[in-house]
């Protein structure tokens, strides 16, 4: 019986997607708004199906659900909702308040180092 167990937990770790092993990718885009650098740094964890975004200016963060499909992250807070192209690493916010669109150009950061 023990033999039969090997070929079926093989088989059954090949058909786990490989997005269920993928790590935290971290993203930085570079938003304008009326003139005004904003940037925004995000943690795209597609496994726990979440983003936390970084403020810079404020040092504050915030974590939130996201839907990822196969070309987007798409995910939204009181007051922006946003998408970033999983193929040209662009990201588009659009504000809720004032329904102003901005488009900036992201990129992926390395992780930062850890001391565990």
């Amino acid at each position: 019986m023990r033999p039969a167990i090997l070929p079926a937990l093989a088989l059954g770790l090949s058909l786990y997607t490989s997005a269920a092993w993928a790590k935290p990718v971290y993203v930085t885009c570079d938003f304008q708004h009326d003139g005004k650098a904003q940037l925004r740094k995000f943690t795209l964890d597609e496994d726990r199906g979440s983003v936390v975004i970084f403020y810079p200016e404020t040092s504050e963060a915030q974590t939130i659900a996201a839907k990822f499909t196969d070309d987007l992250v798409l995910f939204e807070t009181y007051v922006d909702r946003y998408a970033i192209t999983r193929t040209t690493l662009v990201g588009v916010r659009q504000s809720k308040l004032d329904q102003a669109i901005d488009k900036a150009p992201c990129r992926i950061d390395a992780p930062t180092g850890r001391a565990f």
